[in-house]
């Protein structure tokens, strides 16, 4: 490994399961800056999102190894598409850090796991790189949510500044604080997850650009209001959630009960984020000026519109004012995550997922020695 590169890549895909997206990060040599090389994001096909979005903790185990290994080659694929368009020599690249395909998140009871799909030995073999993964079970095992995880790269970006607050708005929220006592974070509830499945079942789009349809709608504040009072928004942090509670049954239970228009259901399943978020910073971080926005949730402009109206009083950004897009940032913090792994500094923070300590996380899997090192063919 050469030890005076810094390039990482950091490689994901969310629980939108439409790509997988590669990032290629330079760090400087005193860890304080960082500087995108290449970014590319690789469509998952319609047949292999069906199979994820199919999955359950009842799937066959071979529905699981299927899935991991189709992943695990659409990963490796968008690495070294990234390599070959950006003109990086592997031997320049340090690690990959792979988030891989949330398929179960479950940190909690008799057997507490989170799974994510994309085998590490494939990336690893087929683009010849070191690679990091398994990022969440090194915290669960010592007693935490095994999320979110970004929260310690956005202070990285941040320089733990408190008058700042990250919102990540993928599938999922996530919120990061920063105080005198370190970094804190924790999952909010849905972000565009719900949403882009209800667009997805009732129209066919795979996401409401702009969030337009919901703007069509009426908010049914009756319905926000039941939505809101599920235990998981006014359970006490750390907490993490996923589509294990926040799915088409959860949905389904509260909009059964009456009858309404598709769109007035969008338009509260907006406001439904907007407002869970707002409710999280004015109890957590009530002294911030500054809300940083990322994600893809940041490009839907009704969301964010309705996320300044309920929080008047704070500047609210994207992550474009650090040099990361919105779309690009958490694949970034797999890379960031990869580099302190390979360091062998801290990369999971316990103050956020409540573990009993900090961890080091991630596995590492390194390429059949033939590999290492070598120049990258196409694939």
């Amino acid at each position: 490994m050469n030890q005076k590169s810094k390039i990482f890549v950091g490689a994901m895909s969310g629980t939108s399961v439409d790509s997988v997206d590669a990032i290629a990060v330079k760090f400087s040599s005193d860890n304080k800056k960082s500087k995108i090389i290449g970014f590319v994001s690789e469509s998952i096909n319609s047949k292999l999102q069906n199979k994820i979005r199919n999955f359950s903790s009842n799937s066959p185990f071979a529905a699981y190894t299927e899935i991991d290994f189709e992943i695990g080659k659409l990963f490796a694929n968008t690495i070294n598409k990234l390599i070959k368009d950006f003109a990086i020599s592997p031997n320049d690249i340090q690690a990959i850090g792979s988030h891989g395909q949330t398929l179960f998140h479950a940190p909690k009871g008799a057997f507490p796991t989170s799974i994510q799909a994309g085998n590490p030995n494939i990336i690893a073999s087929d683009t010849g790189i070191t690679t990091i993964a398994d990022f969440r079970r090194g915290d669960i095992a010592a007693g935490g949510e095994g999320a979110p995880l970004v929260p310690m790269f956005h202070a990285f970006l941040a320089d733990n500044n408190p008058a700042i607050a990250f919102i990540n708005i993928g599938g999922f929220c996530n919120i990061t604080i920063f105080s005198k006592k370190g970094v804190d974070g924790f999952d909010i509830g849905p972000g565009n997850y719900l949403m882009d499945f209800w667009i997805q079942k009732k129209d066919g789009a795979l996401f409401d650009y702009n969030g337009n349809w919901a703007a069509s709608g009426k908010l049914q504040h009756e319905l926000l209001n039941e939505m809101l009072s599920d235990p998981f928004f006014s359970k006490t942090p750390p907490k993490s959630t996923g589509f294990e509670l926040f799915n088409s049954s959860w949905l389904n239970n509260y909009i059964r009960k009456n009858k309404y228009y598709d769109e007035d259901i969008q338009r509260t399943l907006c406001e439904l984020t907007a407002k869970s978020i707002a409710n999280s910073v004015m109890e957590y971080a009530p002294l911030i000026n500054n809300l940083v926005l990322c994600g893809g949730g940041t490009y839907n402009s009704f969301l964010v519109k309705r996320i300044k109206h309920n929080l008047p009083n704070i500047t609210i950004t994207d992550s474009s004012e650090y040099g990361i897009s919105p779309k690009e940032l958490e694949c970034c913090a797999f890379a960031w995550l990869a580099k302190r792994r390979i360091e062998n500094e801290t990369n999971c923070s316990c103050r956020v997922s409540g573990a009993y300590s900090d961890s080091i996380c991630g596995g590492i899997y390194s390429p059949p020695a033939k590999k290492r090192n070598q120049k990258i063919k196409s694939t």
